[in-house]
């Protein structure tokens, strides 16, 4: 049964990522003027408002995407109980 539930959340993670894909194709295409806005609304079957509040999201979402990074991984985060131990560890190695 659990394995029969995770392809099913699998195929419906795919029709996301592949329904996301189609919208942002009707972006870009309303962006770059091959479409008007109430063209690409009405492929997608919403209203004009909400075209344009996805629009606003996605994006939002290309900038956030597209900033400059620091390079290599990210830092470790710390535990704060994981560095007392680790530090009373090393006080009490070297008495």
């Amino acid at each position: 049964m659990e394995e029969k539930e995770q392809r099913s959340r699998k195929g419906l993670s795919e029709q996301n990522k592949k329904l996301a894909r189609e919208r942002a194709l009707v972006i870009l295409q309303v962006r770059s003027g091959a479409l008007t806005a109430k063209e690409g609304a009405k492929l997608l079957g919403v209203s004009r408002k909400t075209y344009y509040e996805w629009e606003e999201k996605s994006l939002k979402a290309m900038s956030l995407a597209l900033e400059n990074r620091p390079s290599g991984r990210p830092p470790l985060t710390l535990d704060p109980e994981k560095e007392a131990l680790r530090s009373g560890f090393e006080s009490w190695r070297r008495s």
